[in-house]
């Protein structure tokens, strides 16, 4: 796709637009949303937005608002991305971009949605595995204090 085109939808065809004021479609936070919006029906093309740069040195993450389902990758290889907490309108999303840091490349996003405030942090990302341990934990103590006979 070489094109963006300004608050409009596509009525099949790839396509990517900026959606700000007077858009009929959702802007997630300020007043300017990407959509990328894949082909009808076979999915293929997907729309990418991308630009080359410098990460910061200091950057440990990337970190971005999304509706639907992205893929994420930095000079090629692909950046695990979590979910990091949800709201109303959207979810917010971050990848380990550690390695990285001080080097230039292509940051590309590839798929399909909404897609709002790119930004590098020095946050590092929680590891799933520890996210997982945690979500497990509370489920089994509210399982078993609700076992428990009040006094």
């Amino acid at each position: 796709i070489d094109r963006v085109s300004y608050n409009t939808v596509s009525i099949g065809a790839a396509a990517i637009s900026l959606q700000g004021p007077g858009s009929p479609l959702t802007v997630l936070q300020g007043s300017y949303t990407v959509f990328l919006q894949p082909q009808f029906g076979s999915g293929i093309p997907v729309p990418a937005l991308a630009q080359t740069g410098t990460v910061p040195a200091s950057a440990m993450s990337v970190r971005f608002y999304g509706f639907a389902g992205f893929a994420v990758s930095f000079a090629g290889q692909t950046i695990p991305i979590s979910q990091l907490n949800t709201t109303p309108n959207y979810n917010i999303y971050g990848g380990d971009i550690s390695m990285f840091a001080n080097q230039t490349g292509e940051l590309r996003f590839t798929g399909g949605g909404y897609l709002d405030n790119i930004q590098f942090t020095t946050q590092s990302i929680p590891e799933p595995g520890a996210l997982g341990l945690f979500a497990i934990g509370t489920l089994f103590l509210g399982w078993r204090l609700r076992g428990k006979p009040n006094l």
